[in-house]
C-alpha cells in the first residue's frame, strides 16, 4: 500500500508534465488527419514536418510516463516477489501438515485456493485500487482549487439592453503584466480612441495587442495607470456594461454546432428571438418584439 500511494503521487506528477507534449501532439495530429486542414496540407506541402514534430512530442510525453511507470511497476515487483516467497512457506508448511495427517488433501486444496485468491487480492489489486485512488485525489484537489478561485461578479450576465454608447477610450500611462510573471507587456502605454474613426493595432507577436483588448473588456484589472471609459475609469464599470460595448472576433474563435442563423444570432443575445425570425425569412412586421 505504502509503495502504491508513493506510485500514484509520482504517476500523477510525471502525467501533468507529460500533458504538454500531449496537448501538442493532438493538436498537430488534428493539423494532420483533420478534413478542414486538407487544403492547406496540399498547398504548403508541411505535411512531413509537422509529422516530425508530431513524433518528437509524442516520444517526449512516451518516455516521461514509461519512465516513471516502469520505476513503480519495478518496485511493486519487488514486493510481489516477497509475497510470492511468503506464499511458498505457507504452501511447504500446508504440505507438511497435510502428510502428518493434520489436515486432509481436501482441506490442503481448499486452502490453497483461497490463500492464492487472497494473495492476488492483497498484492496486485489492493495496490492497484490504491495506486488509482490517489490518483484521483490529486486530481480532485487541483479541481477544487479552480472551483475556489473567485469570480467576477456579473460574468455570466447578459449585456445591458440598451447597450452603452461609445463616446471615447483612453488609456494613460498604462503599465501590465500578466499574474505570476515580472515581464511587463505593456509599458507605460497612452493614447485616445474618439467616436466616429477607425483605429487599427499593428505589432509583432507578443507586442500586447491582444493585452491591450483583454484590458479593455475587463478580461483582467490588475494594472497600472488609468483606462478611460467615456471619461470613467473602466473599473466602474459592469461587466454587463462593457459586454453591451464591445464586440470581440479572437483568433482562437468557436463555431458552435448549430445552425447558421443560431450562430448569428447568438452575437446578439438580448434579442435572440427577433434574431430567428429575421433569419427564417420572415418580415420585421410579423416580428412579435419589433411590434
Amino acid at each position: 500500500m505504502i509503495v502504491a500511494v508513493r506510485g500514484g503521487r509520482a504517476t500523477y506528477e510525471a502525467n501533468k508534465i507529460a500533458t504538454k507534449y500531449q496537448r501538442k501532439y493532438q493538436y498537430y495530429g488534428g493539423v494532420l488527419t483533420s478534413r478542414e486542414s486538407s487544403l492547406e496540407r496540399s498547398l504548403f506541402g508541411y505535411g512531413l514536418r509537422l509529422n516530425d514534430t508530431w513524433k518528437e512530442n509524442f516520444e517526449m510525453a512516451r518516455k516521461i510516463n514509461f519512465k516513471t511507470i516502469s520505476k513503480w511497476i519495478l518496485r511493486s515487483s519487488i514486493y510481489g516477489i516477497i509475497s510470492i516467497v511468503v506464499l511458498a512457506v505457507i504452501i511447504i508448511c500446508l504440505i507438511y501438515m497435510t502428510i502428518q495427517g493434520i489436515i486432509s488433501i481436501g482441506i490442503f486444496i481448499s486452502l490453497i485456493n483461497a490463500i492464492y485468491q487472497l494473495s492476488g487480492k492483497m498484492t496486485y489489486e489492493l495496490s492497484s485500487q490504491m495506486e488509482s485512488l490517489i490518483r484521483n485525489r490529486e486530481y480532485i484537489s487541483e479541481v477544487k482549487q479552480f472551483l475556489d478561485l473567485t469570480e467576477v461578479d456579473g460574468a455570466t450576465h447578459n449585456p445591458v439592453d440598451p447597450p452603452i454608447p461609445f463616446e471615447s477610450l483612453q488609456f494613460t500611462d498604462v503599465w501590465f503584466k500578466y499574474p505570476g510573471t515580472d515581464t511587463y507587456i505593456l509599458k507605460g502605454l497612452s493614447f485616445l480612441l474618439e467616436k466616429g474613426k477607425h483605429y487599427s493595432f499593428v505589432g509583432t507577436n507578443g507586442s500586447g495587442k491582444s493585452t491591450i483588448i483583454k484590458l479593455i473588456i475587463g478580461l483582467y484589472t490588475e494594472y497600472e495607470g488609468e483606462i478611460l471609459l467615456n471619461g470613467k475609469s473602466i473599473r466602474e464599470y459592469s461587466q454587463s456594461d462593457l459586454k453591451s460595448i464591445c464586440a470581440i472576433a479572437f483568433q482562437d474563435y468557436s463555431c458552435y454546432f448549430t445552425s447558421i442563423h443560431d450562430n448569428i444570432a447568438l452575437g446578439n443575445i438580448n434579442h435572440f428571438t427577433r434574431s430567428i425570425w429575421i433569419f427564417s425569412g420572415k418580415s420585421k412586421r410579423d416580428c412579435p418584439v419589433t411590434k
